[in-house]
């Protein structure tokens, strides 16, 4: 069973990992996540279709299926055969420089 890529950790109590109390202090993944989809509108934790992507970057879903072929893009095939982008993969691509998180 796969984990999920997102842990959330409660605002207060405990650190799952550390066991150390946490005082309010949100988990790095969540305000990572908070902050990309302030930025950009994207969950980095979500799969896209190429149509949602093309259009997000401004080219044409075929172009995106050449990245993925070409390695440019990673993509994930479902059980359906179909093919999604991770969230993060629109990001990277719409944000080379990585600007946003500073």
């Amino acid at each position: 069973m796969m984990k999920d890529p997102v842990e959330r950790v409660p605002a207060r109590g405990l650190n799952p990992e550390t066991g150390t109390e946490m005082d309010g202090a949100r988990s790095q993944p969540m305000v990572f996540a908070e902050r990309a989809k302030e930025t950009y509108g994207i969950d980095p934790y979500s799969l896209y279709t190429f149509s949602f992507a093309a259009e997000r970057l401004s080219v044409n879903a075929i172009t995106i299926r050449t990245w993925i072929k070409r390695g440019r893009v990673k993509g994930v095939r479902l059980p359906n055969r179909e093919w999604r982008i991770p969230g993060m993969e629109l990001i990277r691509l719409l944000d080379p420089e990585g600007e946003w998180q500073r």
